[in-house]
């Protein structure tokens, strides 16, 4: 009876317009208006350079009583060792697994204590150490960290357990198309060139590695030149500035800052085929050679790159799975790195569709090169990039990690203060220049991880040069 009553109420009440209230729509066929679009400013940190050559990058949010500490190490896979891929990731790894002072439990336990939470992550050109901690244990966390980063200790036992983690990692990525089909593209592209490799390396340079190369090499690449602190949050109550500085400054300067390998040469476009046999789909990778990060044309090409296969309503996406139907989703992308990185055009589609699906995104290309965007997708290209930018923004996690992209590829401190207007600022004319400048056909290599009793025999017929196992990159 009760919820009778509360019912009829409700509609007596909706039957009546309050003074002042807009009337709502008559049919859920009308949207609603837009509010107004809110103002966003992207914060600027501060960088101080100590004297032992380490950099000290801040960004006070005092609201928010956390602190993000953040060690950026600006030497990653890059700088294995020709005969040791792999040994930059799994030395990272390792930082976490004890100093002389203390073992790996009682570091995790003092850590877990805190409510701290180790991430540790390594890519071609850097390695990253973070933690996000309450402003009262930020000062004993980075003590932790500190002695993690410069005092590790790489004892046998605990390089046997990181190893048989890594080695389980790879088996992992054996067993996943498409993480399978990035490496084959990688190394289709790069060969023996340092960026040729993932961090997590190969099965046999992980079974090399001993105690004494890890050691080596975090005398070569961990040193205050080559290295930045990152804080973000609650940093004049916790006085954390002035405790980083006193703790840091005792770390002697050896070395120089590390260089990016140099730019990689073309390879003769190819077809790599990495057979799982009855696989009921084939991931696919279509690419060349890319640019670096300061690339000056970087926001023509970001911009172009979003048109052709960045946004889900882009050329690439539309065509293979609004009208095709061939895949769930097909991307594309431009990985700038400090030297030359990829561009690639990605999908899973049905084997029955591999050929047909990789003939489209060949003509996608073409015609990005060939034709005018329309200002549709111009505009639809530049907003998506300034309403998402807040997002970057939204915890301490990742301000720091838009900060320490700044520290990886050399950025001004105030870039994401001026990205918006520069993305903007793109024209019709600069997307074309963009595509006819960094999109080579006749230069594509193709990666098809797929069944290849019914693939490979229809991959010539693409005249993409030789048709590879992928064996066969292993010797390139």
């Amino acid at each position: 009876m009760r919820s009778s009553i509360s019912l009829l109420l409700l509609l007596c009440a909706c039957s009546h317009q309050a003074p002042g209230m807009a009337a709502l729509p008559a049919s859920r066929d009308v949207p609603p208006p837009a509010g107004p679009v809110t103002t966003f400013v992207p914060p600027i940190p501060t960088r101080e350079l100590l004297p032992n050559g380490l950099a000290l990058v801040t960004l006070p949010r005092p609201l928010v009583p956390m602190v993000n500490l953040t060690f950026v190490i600006k030497s990653g896979a890059a700088q294995d060792p020709a005969t040791l891929p792999g040994l930059a990731g799994l030395m990272a790894e390792m930082l976490q697994s004890g100093t002389p002072s203390h073992n790996a439990e009682q570091i995790a336990d003092a850590l877990e204590n805190r409510g701290a939470a180790l991430q540790v992550h390594t890519d071609q050109d850097a390695i990253f150490i973070s933690t996000t901690v309450l402003s009262e244990h930020a000062l004993p966390v980075l003590e932790i960290l500190t002695d993690l980063v410069l005092h590790p200790s790489f004892a046998q036992a605990e390089l046997e357990r990181a190893r048989r983690r890594r080695l389980a990692a790879l088996a992992e990525e054996e067993d996943d198309p498409a993480r399978q089909a990035s490496r084959a593209f990688r190394a289709a592209l790069y060969g023996k060139h340092p960026y040729g490799h993932t961090a997590l390396g190969t099965e046999a340079a992980l079974l090399r590695i001993q105690p004494a190369d890890l050691q080596a090499f975090h005398t070569q690449q961990v040193h205050p030149k080559n290295c930045t602190l990152i804080l973000v949050g609650d940093l004049d109550s916790t006085g954390i500035q002035a405790a980083a500085r006193a703790t840091l400054l005792v770390w002697l300067a050896s070395g120089a800052p590390t260089l990016p390998p140099a730019a990689a040469m073309d390879a003769p476009p190819h077809v790599v085929m990495v057979d799982r046999p009855g696989a009921p789909q084939s991931e696919l990778r279509v690419g060349h050679l890319g640019r670096a990060r300061l690339d000056p044309d970087y926001m023509s090409v970001y911009v172009m790159n979003a048109i052709l296969g960045g946004l889900f309503n882009s050329r690439v996406n539309m065509n293979l799975r609004e009208d095709k139907g061939y895949t769930y989703g097909a991307f594309s992308a431009f990985q700038m790195w400090r030297s030359r990185g990829v561009f690639g055009v990605g999908a899973a589609v049905e084997t029955r569709n591999t050929l047909p699906a990789i003939r489209e995104i060949l003509k996608e290309i073409e015609r990005m090169r060939n034709t005018d965007v329309s200002l549709e997708e111009l505009t639809l290209a530049q907003s998506g990039y300034a309403l998402a930018l807040p997002g970057y923004f939204e915890d301490l996690d990742a301000i720091a990690e838009m900060a320490a992209g700044l520290v990886v590829y050399d950025l001004p401190l105030d870039y994401y203060r001026k990205v918006a207007d520069q993305v903007r600022a793109v024209t019709v004319a600069d997307v074309r220049h963009a595509a006819e400048r960094y999109l080579t056909p006749e230069a594509l290599s193709i990666v098809v991880v797929g069944d290849a009793v019914n693939v490979a025999p229809g991959l010539a017929d693409l005249n993409r040069g030789p048709v590879l196992p992928s064996t066969a990159m292993e010797t390139r």
